[in-house]
């Protein structure tokens, strides 16, 4: 009777213990697809600031010779600090899911 009661416990356990496995080979497989989709917008939003960078200055330069406003000038400044902004929001989230797949894979390897 014993021994019945330990494999069924034993046999629950291990139900458990497979479901928490799939379920997390599926977060992680989740995790590196999400790693890989914020690593492309990341790299995308690099040449936008790149791009706003190389606007601004020449802006500047139309500034400076009377070609444009000074509001002109402020409305692609504007564009480059929107630019900015979102490299930091795509550098951040990209860290962050990062930061939580090593954080798996390392409690994963305890």
């Amino acid at each position: 009777m014993e021994r019945r009661r330990l494999k069924s416990a034993y046999e629950y356990q291990k139900n458990i213990f497979d479901e928490n496995q799939r379920k997390l080979k599926v977060q992680i497989g989740q995790l590196i697809t999400d790693i890989e989709n914020l690593e492309t917008v990341y790299k995308n939003t690099v040449k936008n600031v790149e791009s706003a960078t190389q606007n601004i200055e020449t802006a500047k330069s139309y500034y400076e010779k009377g070609k444009i406003k000074e509001t002109d000038l402020l409305s692609v400044f504007s564009e480059y600090l929107a630019a900015k902004e979102q490299f930091y929001e795509n550098l951040y989230n990209y860290l962050y899911k990062k930061a939580e797949l090593d954080f798996i894979l390392q409690g994963a390897s305890l």
